[in-house]
């Protein structure tokens, strides 16, 4: 049998909690950031548009719980009508890849690379070797020749005090860690200019970064999942579990005041 094959039921005790509770299927997209084609398809028993059946069984649990109904029995009716048994529980992954476009955001480190090190000791090296030839060269008798050593000898030293690795400077802007603690959580984050970075539902163990220089304004679909710093600060107990929560971060903000700064 399909994945994506009726769910028996499900979809007609989402629509009957929703319209009891006098919600459009608009405004049930505004709360859960689900899209009303997804939404529309669930109700009439439709999976297709989810993605699959992990992702399936998310909105079914998003959408039960943002209406107040038990998620459980509408689950079990779904793995039942697909013939699958219940899914096993996802063990949180030692390490997440970061995304490209996330490294591609992250400053790049302003200390000096190989070749300026190279550059600064040559510059020694080569003062060094004329000192030497200009102490050496004059006659002991020649006092006028041999009194500016001194002031070449200090000049000399002054590369030195530059330092080969300066302190990097703590990045700029919002800086928004999320990490998917023991459950799924619906995930959107939207920066100042309104570009959305991502929307999606992420699995347990997902820690991902997310970037913009004024602004972000973030939704999770589960709060009580999910721990968020901003510019390595916690937020805190966002919510309890399957509460939907939205959230603006900015420069002006005191959880995002840089550390050490």
């Amino acid at each position: 049998m399909s994945i994506i094959e009726s769910a028996n039921g499900v979809g007609a005790r989402l629509a009957h909690a929703r319209n009891e509770r006098g919600l459009s299927v608009e405004d049930l997209s505004s709360r859960t950031y689900i899209r009303p084609a997804v939404i529309r398809g669930i109700e009439n028993d439709d999976f297709a548009a989810c993605g699959g059946p992990f992702y399936a069984r998310g909105h079914i649990r998003t959408l039960a719980r943002t209406l107040g109904i038990d998620d459980g029995p509408l689950l079990q009716e779904f793995d039942r009508s697909n013939g699958r048994a219940p899914e096993p529980r996802i063990a949180p992954e030692t390490g997440t890849a970061e995304p490209v476009s996330l490294r591609a955001q992250r400053p790049r480190s302003s200390g000096p690379g190989w070749t300026a090190v190279a550059t600064v000791v040559l510059v020694v090296i080569c003062v060094i070797i004329l000192i030497g030839l200009l102490v050496g060269g004059p006659s002991k008798n020649d006092n006028s020749a041999s009194a500016p050593a001194p002031k070449r000898t200090s000049a000399s030293k002054a590369p030195a005090k530059t330092p080969v690795n300066p302190p990097a400077r703590p990045a700029s802007g919002v800086n928004l860690q999320v990490r998917v603690t023991n459950s799924a959580s619906w995930v959107r984050v939207v920066d100042a200019t309104g570009r959305e970075l991502v929307a999606t539902v992420q699995q347990p163990g997902a820690v991902n970064q997310y970037q913009s220089p004024q602004q972000l304004r973030f939704t999770f679909g589960n709060a009580g999942a999910v721990q968020a710093t901003c510019n390595g600060n916690s937020l805190g107990q966002l919510g309890s579990e399957g509460q939907v929560i939205t959230r603006v971060l900015t420069l002006s903000d005191p959880a995002c005041a840089s550390q050490g700064g």
